[in-house]
């Protein structure tokens, strides 16, 4: 159990028209947003991030004011006080009236990198809340969450070959959760390194749904299993650009049936 206060907050920020205090509560941040009248992201946080759009992923709950969004898709909506909202990645907004927009975000990583100057530490610190969020999103069975930390074009190598871009890593990472919905990601070691992050951990979980695989989809067999694999995981611009995951296939297919067991 944790509890913190945001009026003494762990870190504030503020860049023009802008206020973020950040609360720590062990793995997870919290932050305030709190935005002036005249307050709009291509002008206030654009030349911190150097992006076109804001890269970062919004979930929240708004407190006063409101604000208008507009994705780069041309999708718009505005929230105001009491609404609840979730927005993705690619998108300008702006205060809308003379109030003072207050809103608590709760996506971790945005808290951690929101209005930051210092780009490539920022980077460093953001990593390891990068990864847990693409964890969280595996054992939650959420494959929205689970892409948001992805780069447009991002590379991916797995045991057989590699991939490059969101819909083909999309393709791999939706087709275990939908073999093994009940999937569980045990991290037992982590080392981090700059940009790059390794971690040693055990995948497991039921074969309950079709695993789509290259040669065909391999129906539900019911079985549990548990592999160990290395997950090696670089980040460029808040994203994660790379991503090389290891695991001995035989031993995998060997405890779902496909093969024969492996002799003692």
């Amino acid at each position: 159990m944790n509890r913190h206060s945001f009026t003494e907050p762990d870190e504030v920020r503020t860049p023009p028209k802008t206020r973020v205090e950040v609360v720590n509560l062990d793995t997870v941040k919290v932050a305030r947003f709190t935005m002036e009248p005249g307050w709009r992201w291509s002008a206030c946080i654009a030349p911190i991030a150097g992006t076109p759009s804001c890269r970062a992923r919004h979930v929240g709950a708004v407190l006063s004011g409101q604000v208008h969004v507009v994705h780069d898709d041309g999708r718009e909506m505005t929230i105001a006080a009491g609404d609840t909202y979730v927005i993705e990645p690619g998108h300008d907004a702006w205060v809308q009236g003379s109030e003072t927009f207050v809103c608590h975000e709760f996506e971790s990583l945005t808290a951690n990198t929101y209005g930051r100057h210092e780009r490539r530490r920022t980077i460093i610190s953001a990593l390891p809340d990068l990864v847990h969020t693409l964890y969280r999103g595996m054992e939650s069975d959420d494959i929205d969450l689970v892409m948001s930390v992805f780069a447009p074009d991002v590379e991916v190598t797995v045991p057989g070959g590699s991939l490059k871009g969101t819909g083909e890593v999309r393709g791999l990472l939706g087709a275990f959760l939908t073999a093994v919905p009940d999937n569980r990601l045990t991290v037992s070691r982590t080392v981090q390194q700059g940009e790059t992050i390794v971690i040693e951990a055990t995948y497991s979980g039921t074969h309950t749904g079709p695993l789509a695989g290259p040669d065909g989809s391999l129906p539900p067999t019911g079985l549990t299993f548990a592999f160990p694999y290395v997950d090696i995981l670089t980040a460029r611009e808040d994203k994660i650009v790379t991503r090389n995951i290891y695991w001995d296939n035989m031993t995998f297919l060997s405890q779902l049936g496909a093969l024969p067991a492996a002799a003692a």
